[in-house]
């Protein structure tokens, strides 16, 4: 067998207990991430669920009706750009922490909000009168459905991925699913960039 001096155990456990404090000061820092990321986290996607709800509940208004509230004409335009700059956010976070998970994931959420927060601005700039007042109603000509369309089919498809984060978990960054939620938008985020243009 064999033999080991004793200043040679005595450096194995040196090494051991080195190694131990080391893993346990690593776990205390995951852990205090953790504690950072969540709230910010649960933060982010509550907020992006209950935006996604709110734009795709006006579109849905508005294609029933043709038109708007100005209130709410504006308040769809500051939803898409806060959408944008909310899953840009959040998937950055999901590439940091899930790397394999969210392979795949091309912020294309982020580039269909600019897209469409653009296309508002323009439909704005031509269409609707300057100086409009909260309560003025906003109704849309027949030469911008198509383009009404997209966006309701998008803001729809966004909602419904977000939907199953009402009442977020309390764990939630543990768990994979705010990243297949990004997907899921992704998918209808892809879908709008595909027809864009059209």
């Amino acid at each position: 067998m064999f033999q080991q001096s004793s200043k040679q155990y005595y450096i194995l456990v040196f090494l051991l207990f080195i190694s131990v404090f080391y893993g346990f000061q690593k776990h205390v820092e995951v852990n205090k991430q953790q504690d950072f990321l969540e709230p910010h986290l649960k933060e982010m996607v509550g907020n992006l669920q209950k935006e996604t709800n709110t734009i795709s509940s006006i579109m849905q208004r508005l294609m029933s009706e043709k038109e708007i509230p100005y209130a709410q004409w504006v308040q769809l335009k500051n939803g898409f750009n806060y959408i944008e700059d909310t899953s840009y956010e959040i998937e950055k976070l999901a590439k940091a922490i899930y790397p394999r998970h969210s392979d795949g994931l091309q912020f294309a959420t982020k580039t269909s909000a600019s897209l469409i927060a653009d296309e508002l601005r323009y439909i704005e700039e031509t269409l609707l009168e300057e100086d409009m007042d909260r309560l003025d109603t906003v109704a849309f000509p027949t030469e911008v459905e198509a383009t009404l369309v997209r966006i309701h089919d998008t803001a729809a498809g966004w909602s419904e991925a977000t939907n199953p984060f009402i009442g977020l978990p309390s764990n939630l960054l543990s768990r994979t699913g705010w990243v297949d939620m990004l997907k899921e938008m992704e998918d209808d985020s892809i879908s709008y960039q595909g027809d864009y243009g059209s």
